[in-house]
């Protein structure tokens, strides 16, 4: 029981963070390989604004959370305007290639500005990340936290996009972008939006995972092995990220527990590697999109 309680935080977490390749792809059909180095960018400016508000507690955490996720949030807009959006209609591959090269700049930036070093999120915080136990499954405070935020943000976003206006507009948009445009609806505002609330997705995925673990600008790596979870599922299916993540996350933490944890690390690309082979549009994608993945 504690395999599969250990299994369904893993894919929580890589749930979360594919959730944003998922909306990202969705919209303007670019796969974005700085999406975690915007969760670690998350991740610091929580951290810099507690320090500057030098208190401890819940109340601390969560307006410097919500400080956070407003200036990552900002930040991707302005991003996004100046690199991407002067972009859109170049050959997919070039935008791709523009998102490596802003995953390596933003990585830069966030070891010069904050070091490399790994920090202890959770002693800034104040909070006890206290261990929780049913019957023989324990799991810690934060655990808890990332599967409901997952699940809960998860079914919010399949309902802001299918009852919403910019929701409706947005699955217009990736639909048909030039008959959504002729209708009115300002297609690049809503491509902006959507990497912003990827952005914000990474951001609240980084902290949650900081404040249980720790931080480093290396966590990035994690949302790298999130992508397979986005393919497997299918890159237009919110709906296909659950059984996405739970494939990724049982197949490495089988083999991390019953193989060698140093090679679980590389279980997510196997995945991809074999999905590509078989399956390259996902459980639930279209086959059409083949050529595209």
């Amino acid at each position: 029981m504690q395999f599969l309680a250990n299994t369904l935080v893993l894919a929580s977490i890589y749930g979360l963070l594919a959730t944003g390749y998922v909306i990202v792809y969705r919209a303007s059909r670019v796969i974005n390989f700085a999406h975690g180095d915007f969760m670690v960018l998350g991740v610091y400016f929580f951290f810099s604004v507690l320090s500057i508000i030098g208190s401890k507690g819940i109340l601390s955490s969560i307006t410097s959370a919500i400080t956070a996720f407003l200036i990552v949030f900002l930040l991707s807009l302005l991003i996004y305007r100046i690199l991407i959006h002067p972009m859109l209609g170049q050959p997919v591959f070039v935008i791709i290639m523009v998102t490596i090269g802003l995953s390596i700049l933003l990585h830069g930036v966030t070891v010069f500005t904050w070091g490399a070093e790994p920090k202890s999120l959770i002693s800034y915080m104040g909070i006890r990340n206290a261990s929780i136990s049913f019957n023989t499954v324990a799991l810690s405070t934060f655990d808890l936290a990332f599967i409901i935020t997952f699940f809960t943000l998860l079914i919010g976003l399949g309902l802001f996009f299918k009852y919403s206006r910019v929701g409706i507009q947005l699955r217009a948009a990736s639909e048909n972008p030039l008959f959504a445009s002729q209708r009115g609806i300002n297609i690049y505002l809503l491509f902006a939006f959507s990497w912003g609330i990827a952005t914000l997705l990474g951001a609240i995925a980084g902290i949650l995972y900081g404040a249980n673990t720790h931080t480093e600008p290396a966590m990035a790596f994690l949302a790298l092995k999130a992508m397979p979870v986005a393919i497997v599922g299918g890159m237009y299916s919110l709906l296909g990220v659950v059984p996405g993540a739970i494939i990724v996350a049982l197949a490495e933490n089988a083999v991390a527990v019953y193989f060698d944890p140093l090679v679980s690390d590389v279980i997510p690309m196997v995945i991809l590697l074999i999905v590509l082979i078989v399956k390259p549009w996902g459980i639930f994608g279209k086959e059409e999109e083949i050529e595209r993945v």
